[in-house]
Formats: C-alpha cells, sequence, structure tokens
C-alpha cells in the first residue's frame, strides 16, 4: 500500500497468509516513509504462496529460485487522482496488470544470502497516459559469527506513474542501504548500530534528495521474550533544492516476540534539529510495527510512522508525515477475509520554520479483500475493493478513487 513502502501495498502481501500453513513469525520491520506512487490496488505475490526451494520438474535445476507472478484487471474510479471538475475530469476506465518476481535464497546455519528482483506494468485500456511501471531489485545478506550478528540490504526501485503528492506523473529512481551491526556483550545485554541511506532522483529538472541515518542502541534482554534499550540517533536530510536538515538526539528501542503470536518492533525518540540556515528545532520521531496472531482464524497487523522526509515538491523545503495503518484478517474455511485502512497526514515546511508551498494533504484508504487458493499453494486468487481519499487545503489536491477487481496469484 501507499503508507508502507517495502510493503509495498502492505495488506495484500499478506492476503494469502491466512489460508495457507501458518509460518514462525518474525519481528516485522519498522515502516519506512511512504513515497506517493502505488495508488492502484495490484497486489504482489503473498510470499506464504509457498516457500523457496519446493518445486518439483525443472525448478531442481535451480532449488532455491522461485517465480511468482500477479495478474490483475480492476476498474479505477480516478486513474489520474484528478479533482472530477470541468478542467480536469475523473476519466475512470478499466486496468490491467502484470506483476512477475523471481526470489532466490540461499542459506546456511551462519548465514543466509537473497536475491529478489521483480516488475509491474499497470495499463490503462482507456487512458494510456496513466499507464504505470514499477521494478525493484534487492539484495539481502544475514550473518552469524559467534557473538556478531550482521545483517545488509541493498536495493533499487524505480516507479514511473502518477505521484500522489506532486499530483502529476514522472519517473523516480530510488536506491536504498541497510546495514545492522550487533555484537552480544552478555546473554542479557547487547550492542547495535544500524545505518540506512535513501538517495532519490527524479525526472524532469524535478531534482534529487538524499536521507542517511545512524542509530546507535544498547539493549538489555529484560526476558526471552522482550528487549529495550537507549540509544543515539543521528540523521542528515538534503531535499532536492539542497537545503540540509542534520538531528541528533536520544531515542529508545524496544523488541518483543512471541513466538507465532506476537511480535512488535518500535522506536522512538526526540531530534534535536539544525538547519542550513542556522535554525535550530525539535521533532518528536516514531516507528512502530507489530503483528498480532490472536489464533489460527484472526490475525492483525499495525504500523505507526511520525517522521520528516526530505522529498516534497519544489518550494515545500521538507516533509512532515505522521501514518497510521492497521489490518485485520479472518480465515473463514479455506478463505480469508481481509480489512485494511490507514491515514496520513503530510505538513510541508520550510527551514526558515514558515509552511511551505504546497499545502498539508491529508490520504485515506480503506480496503476489503477476499482471498482463496485455487490450486493447492500454486495459485491463488483475490477479490479487492479500495477506496482512496485525498483531502487538502488546496482544491485542486482533492480527490477520492474506488478500485474493485481481481488478482490472479501464481507460483512457479
Amino acid at each position: 500500500m501507499d503508507w508502507i513502502r517495502h510493503a509495498w501495498m502492505t495488506g495484500c502481501w499478506f492476503a494469502l497468509t491466512a489460508v495457507l500453513t501458518a509460518q514462525p513469525m518474525t519481528l516485522p520491520d519498522a515502516p519506512e516513509a511512504p513515497r506517493g506512487y502505488g495508488a492502484m490496488a495490484t497486489a504482489p505475490m503473498p510470499a506464504a504462496l509457498g516457500a523457496p526451494g519446493t518445486d518439483d520438474g525443472w525448478t531442481e535445476l535451480l532449488p532455491d529460485l522461485t517465480i511468482r507472478a500477479v495478474t490483475s484487471l480492476y476498474h479505477d474510479s480516478n486513474p489520474g487522482q484528478s479533482p472530477d471538475t470541468p478542467a480536469f475530469p475523473a476519466e475512470p476506465g478499466m486496468v490491467g496488470s502484470f506483476a512477475p518476481e523471481l526470489e532466490w535464497t540461499r542459506e546456511a546455519s551462519a548465514w543466509k544470502a537473497t536475491i529478489v528482483a521483480g516488475g509491474t506494468h499497470d495499463e490503462n485500456f482507456e487512458n494510456t497516459r496513466y499507464n504505470a511501471d514499477r521494478y525493484r531489485m534487492k539484495g539481502q545478506l544475514d550473518l552469524e559469527a559467534g557473538r556478531w550478528d550482521l545483517r545488509t540490504r541493498f536495493e533499487r526501485e524505480y516507479n514511473d506513474g502518477i505521484n500522489r503528492y506532486f499530483g502529476e506523473s514522472f519517473a523516480e529512481t530510488t536506491d536504498r542501504a541497510r546495514i545492522t551491526l550487533a555484537y552480544e556483550l552478555s546473554p542479557k545485554t547487547s550492542l547495535q548500530t544500524r545505518w540506512q541511506s535513501a538517495w532519490n532522483d527524479r525526472d524532469g529538472g524535478r531534482g534529487s534528495n538524499e536521507n542517511h541515518s545512524l542509530l546507535l542502541s544498547g539493549l538489555w534482554r529484560y526476558s526471552p521474550l522482550l528487549e529495550f534499550g537507549p540509544g543515539l540517533s543521528v540523521k542528515r536530510s538534503i531535499n532536492q533544492s539542497g537545503r540540509r536538515r542534520d538531528t541528533i538526539g536520544p531515542a529508545l528501542t524496544a523488541q518483543y516476540q512471541l513466538s507465532r503470536k506476537i511480535g512488535i518492533t518500535s522506536e522512538v525518540g526526540m531530534d534535536f534539529v539544525g538547519y542550513s540556515n542556522g535554525r535550530s528545532d525539535s521533532f518528536l520521531f516514531t516507528r512502530i510495527a507489530a503483528d498480532y496472531r490472536l489464533s489460527r482464524l484472526w490475525s492483525f497487523n499495525l504500523s505507526v510512522l511520525r517522521d520528516v522526509e526530505p522529498d516534497g515538491p519544489a518550494g515545500s523545503g521538507f516533509r512532515e508525515v505522521t501514518a497510521l495503518n492497521i489490518g485485520a484478517r479472518r480465515q473463514v474455511r479455506r478463505m480469508s477475509l481481509g480489512f485494511t485502512a490507514g491515514y496520513e497526514t503530510n505538513d510541508y515546511t520550510s527551514e526558515n520554520g514558515t509552511a511551505g508551498a504546497k499545502p498539508a494533504q491529508d490520504f485515506t484508504t480503506l480496503q476489503l479483500d477476499l482471498a482463496f487458493p485455487i490450486l493447492s499453494d500454486k495459485v491463488g486468487g483475490l477479490l479487492f475493493i479500495r477506496h482512496q481519499d485525498s483531502r487538502s487545503n488546496g482544491a485542486d489536491n482533492r480527490w477520492d478513487s474506488t478500485q474493485v477487481g481481481a488478482s490472479i496469484l501464481c507460483r512457479f
């Protein structure tokens, strides 16, 4: 979904989880700021639809390779995210989407490597100018050696389509890197360092921006289920105008995991901010992600994000984003019924502390879907209806859209 990137449309990622065999729960990743793309309701293949290395036939030559594909057809009442006025009509139409993905995974007792490559093409049959293309490549390597634990992730993402923050279509390339290194001092205490960076480059003279952060944490294992501790957060953001925002401040990190039932990751802290023009400020940031599997029939997820991004439209300075996303899923025999709701608000400010050139924006998303297996763990189906609503202080930025359709999800 829009609200949490790399879930890249999180609610549908887990659409078939409840209809397939439950896997041990892992801690969820802290949410990342949305980028404004991915407004379509296309559903990526849920990872729960089979596991790597279990295919027969020709895939025995590459037993660690999994091939997934999603084909979707849906009606979009407002693909251009227009205010539906005489000057800017909604132009509804049918959209077809195809999203293949390859995943290679190899693991041993002390390491695990994963490479993922995939893409999506959305074809609007009535208005081709609303076509969209996306691709993503990701490499991940996790190592464990004695008391050391190293986790790395590098990825590139390309989006070409409507961006709801700008209200227009253009292409953007994003490169990300994240490295987490942990050292166990004792059975009760550990040190953790996490560095992550993102570089965004937009076409059409819209500039580029950068975002870098370093988090140093000392964690205390209160129980086998819970560990938490204080930390120091250091960040640097550079927007498309070259303006810089540097921060430093305390942070509190907590992680809770109970077998297959509950997984929680949270980061809360206070940023003391310094801008390139010398002005100072403070900001409370929050990143919380939680998964809760109440029973074999019910599961829930929650994410909360409050942070500042350097990726607002020209003249807007920096984007203060607050996003809340909740989801619930109920298994009904071999099918599962899912509901997700998201709310996001964006305030644009300059380094002078004044309002940015772009008015504040609020987005609401509601989605209801029904997932069901068709051929064991090889083919699944998804029926969905999704409504989006945008409100802002500018009339031209107010719009709503409804998407109704179906997806076929295959694994080879």
